[in-house]
């Protein structure tokens, strides 16, 4: 693969194709000389030169990132490998695969249809309607975590890079972003700076914004990266 279809590969990684809500995160937009890519918590930011693909032009969308991208004010760099191996330190947690069950409703047993009984001027009706709990399909639907055997990162675990708290399972995937572009290493380029709900990191041709969390008194931190 050529690095701008790396590129496009990070891009997308980075939107949230499966958000039927909110359309305009599903795939990369452009807007003046940048393409960008968001699932609400990353936004990956990168140069139209850098990628193969056009994108359509999404001005409204493009001026709202602008607005939210923070000035450079410091340059630290992460090595991935050794942030990797910081996150496979941290104790995992047991992983589910979730499981669609259908089961009877309760309210009809699974007839589909319900009778109901009104009043009108001193008389009662009774009518026969689709089951509103179920909409006349009989069966609710109910999911079901199944333990799959294997163990994954705690979604409860957190890293601290500088004085900023973050997702540990968001920090994994900017090593993921790395490694699909073959770079060794990721660098810190904004922190709590015009943006402080956010921090700034670069790999390669992308600039990636990350939402910073809030701390917690039940915060698992799994690790602490100094940058002074």
């Amino acid at each position: 693969m050529t690095e701008k279809t790396l590129n496009q590969t990070v891009l997308e990684m980075f939107c949230d194709t499966d958000n039927e809500m909110r359309p305009m995160l599903n795939k990369p937009f452009s807007h003046k000389n940048m393409v960008y890519g968001t699932d609400a918590y990353f936004l990956a930011v990168i140069n139209k030169d850098n990628v193969d693909k056009t994108y359509p032009e999404d001005s409204g969308m493009g001026e709202k990132c602008l607005k939210i991208l923070p000035s450079i004010n410091i340059n630290f760099t992460i090595n991935v490998s050794n942030l990797r191996s910081k996150i496979e330190s941290v104790p995992k947690v047991d992983g589910f695969d979730i499981i669609r069950e259908d089961i009877e409703c309760d309210a009809c047993d699974g007839e589909c249809e319900v009778e109901f009984e009104f009043e009108h001027n001193l008389q009662t009706y009774t009518t026969t309607a689709d089951c509103p709990i179920c909409d006349g399909e009989g069966l609710i639907y109910k999911s079901i975590n199944k333990p799959n055997g294997t163990k994954v990162i705690n979604p409860k675990a957190y890293c601290v890079i500088g004085n900023t708290l973050f997702h540990l399972i968001k920090i994994s995937k900017l090593i993921t972003a790395a490694e699909v572009l073959r770079l060794p290493e990721i660098s810190l380029i904004s922190t709590l700076g015009t943006n402080a709900n956010a921090t700034l990191f670069k790999i390669g041709d992308l600039n990636i914004l990350l939402c910073n969390c809030s701390p917690s008194g039940s915060d698992l931190i799994g690790f602490t990266i100094d940058i002074n």
